[in-house]
């Protein structure tokens, strides 16, 4: 199987330049107007064979995109000129682009389960970077930096530029998941009413950066779970599910900085990380008629969630304790024509 598609954007971004003057008083307000347009075009194929009758193994490529959060992409521009400081967005970042290499094979349980093994790899480019420089700004360049000019022989200033760009780095994501799902209509009575479903992912990210060391990408943790207990009889179904997500990197550091606690003389990255959660969920499904189906879900059974964040080190530099507390319950009507 193989195919393509193309995808055309474009867009208009409407933003603002807020000015302070070179005694940091506000001095005006001006509506700004920025426009771009994209073409991507994004080819798959998949292979798929059956070297038994209950067994299947599928390889695929694709190509695919993250688009990028609009308010990186709006045209604001804060200039402060007694700073010589421009903070702006920009419009014509490009998205992240992902190449993807699949590889799974599932093996069926005589129609009532399914075990599957799978094997992905990612190579991810265009990351979008938030990044603090000097550059030379001509007179006329910048309208916020203009008066800067007035009554000075000079024609280039030197000016602190913060923006969002795309990164020349690239990224890899690599992993294997193992998934099974079993229904027991063969175990007697109200037993056969039984299903069940777990699944564990390990993966491991390495991201170019200009340190001398890669690091893995933001919030990729190595390691999730789920799994799941559902029960179905006639109009009504239920299911726990259970879900847990080892910690992860959720911070990076442009420079080093010298850290006290840490035993040594030179400046070390005080990337920030983030603890795992877990969570205990129940929903509730009942089709009171064709057209009409309640729903209930319940998650947050395991009582108060800590979610802690740190730099470097947890034991040395804690940044902050999150706590979670309480039920969650959501429930409505669904209608379908």
């Amino acid at each position: 199987l193989g195919g393509a598609r193309m995808e055309y954007t474009d867009y208009e971004s409407k933003g603002r330049l807020t000015e302070f003057d070179r005694f940091n008083r506000y001095a005006e307000t001006t509506d700004t107007v920025r426009s771009h347009s994209r073409t991507d075009f994004f080819p798959n194929a998949q292979i798929a064979f059956a070297p038994r009758d209950l067994t299947r193994l599928r390889m695929a490529y694709s190509k695919t995109i993250e688009r990028t959060a609009f308010e990186v992409l709006a045209p604001f521009e804060f200039v402060n000129r007694r700073d010589t400081l421009l903070f702006r967005g920009n419009p014509e970042l490009d998205p992240v682009i992902s190449n993807n290499l699949d590889l799974y094979l599932d093996h069926r349980l005589m129609d009532l389960g399914l075990f599957s093994v799978g094997v992905f790899y990612k190579d991810l480019s265009n990351f979008q970077i938030f990044e603090e420089r000097r550059i030379e700004v001509l007179k006329g360049d910048y309208t916020g930096i203009d008066p800067l000019f007035e009554n000075q022989d000079f024609t280039v200033l030197p000016v602190r530029e913060r923006t969002f760009r795309n990164s020349d780095k690239s990224a890899t994501l690599f992993g294997v998941e193992l998934s099974w799902h079993q229904h027991y209509a063969f175990l007697p009575g109200f037993l056969g009413n039984f299903g069940t479903w777990i699944n564990y992912t390990w993966s491991e990210s390495i991201r170019e950066t200009d340190r001398e060391y890669d690091v893995a990408l933001l919030y990729q943790s190595p390691h999730v779970v789920n799994g799941a207990l559902d029960y179905t009889q006639g109009r009504f179904f239920t299911q726990v599910a259970y879900h847990w997500t080892a910690e992860m990197l959720s911070g990076l550091q442009q420079m080093p900085t010298l850290a006290p606690s840490i035993d040594s003389t030179e400046g070390v990255f005080m990337d920030q990380y983030q603890d795992g959660w877990s969570d205990l969920s129940v929903t509730f499904r009942f089709r009171i008629s064709d057209n009409f189906r309640f729903w209930a879900d319940v998650s947050r059974l395991l009582g108060n969630e800590r979610v802690a964040q740190y730099l470097y080190s947890r034991d040395l530099y804690p940044v902050m304790i999150d706590y979670t507390a309480g039920l969650r319950l959501e429930m409505g009507l669904r209608f379908d024509l």
